[in-house]
């Protein structure tokens, strides 16, 4: 008898109360997606489903790394390429989660993100080489460069090898729908936000959106379950597309659906172990498997205290099944509590 349904379920119904397990300690991870299309954008990131409490206050910085080579049409004599985004992305987010009474929470933080040559290609060439992995056309390109080349019915849209930078300034209020016990050990937090993002710096780039068209908005909604050490984190949002300068609105959906999905275990009050997944659908109609699917990546990692009021975030993460996401990304971040108790 599969039970996996049945104990989905469970998790899903079950209302329960304030947590019983730290909730720094079982936070989503930070997670940007650093696909060269989605990084000119401000990007809504993880949080946990628990607000802060009256007076409490989370500050966190945190940053993402990762590797991309995507490329499509490769034709027989494996030179000529119809698409092809070639570089590392580095991602960053100061945030402070401020807490207003005990059911709502404001959220400001500033995002920055940017694409260069990086320094990972031969690592990663080196590592394909060694297991027999198929490398994907690296070889066509000298190692750490950046290009971005896009052809769209049988002309180019896109093609430059300028670097990319971008800073946004971030936004959410957010309301405690419920948290209470009513079941055992299961506990359950719901909670809800409206996020937005203003462009502060927006560079003169064919990926990046203008300034007018970069403001982005959306909705999300947040769930909690844990029960003894365990605990399930996740959040689905609907947030609004920027519209880089390459494309024209007709290549581009209104509206996109996020999703993070972290289960993982407590051991203490010290350390916890996280797995993640997390996921966005594709905004862009550009005729290539490598940006018009949705994509997700997963994440191994973990949480370290290093202090009564601090914690330590880090994990891996590499895309499946999509290949529609940054190869291989490095994911760290800080979390400080003050106020409270």
């Amino acid at each position: 008898m599969n039970r996996a349904p049945a104990i989905l379920f469970i998790f899903l119904i079950i209302p329960c109360i304030a947590s019983a397990l730290p909730q720094d300690m079982i936070a989503p991870p930070v997670l940007f997606n650093l696909h060269p299309l989605y990084t000119a954008g401000a990007q809504p990131l993880c949080n946990p489903a628990q607000t802060a409490g009256e007076g409490e206050v989370f500050l966190k910085a945190a940053i993402s790394y990762g590797n991309n080579y995507i490329v499509e049409g490769l034709q027989d004599d494996d030179t000529t390429i119809d698409l092809e985004l070639d570089s590392e992305g580095v991602a960053a987010d100061l945030s402070a989660r401020i807490g207003l009474n005990s059911r709502s929470e404001f959220i400001v933080g500033l995002q920055a993100s940017g694409q260069y040559g990086g320094f990972l290609d031969p690592i990663i060439n080196g590592f394909h080489n060694l297991f027999g992995f198929p490398n994907g056309g690296r070889k066509l390109r000298d190692p750490n460069e950046t290009s971005f080349i896009v052809y769209q019915d049988h002309q180019t849209i896109l093609e430059t090898d300028d670097n990319l930078g971008s800073l946004y300034m971030t936004l959410e209020p957010r309301l405690l729908l419920f948290q209470d016990k009513r079941v055992g050990k299961f506990f359950t937090t719901m909670s809800l936000g409206l996020w937005s993002a203003l462009p502060l710096f927006v560079p003169d780039h064919p990926l990046a959106a203008s300034k007018k068209e970069s403001f982005k908005a959306g909705i999300r909604c947040y769930l909690a379950v844990e029960t003894g050490p365990y605990f399930l984190q996740a959040s689905g949002s609907l947030a609004g597309t920027s519209t880089p300068r390459f494309l024209d609105s007709e290549d581009l959906d209104d509206l996109q659906v996020l999703f993070d999905f972290t289960i993982g275990r407590c051991f203490g009050e010290e350390v916890s172990a996280k797995f993640s997944v997390s996921g966005t659908t594709s905004p862009f109609h550009l005729g290539y498997e490598r940006t018009d699917t949705f994509s997700a990546v997963f994440l191994l990692g973990g949480c370290l205290r290093t202090s009564p009021r601090d914690t330590l975030d880090f994990g891996f993460s590499e895309e499946f099944s999509t290949f529609a996401a940054t190869d291989i990304g490095f994911h760290i971040s800080w979390s400080h509590r003050t106020g409270g108790r």
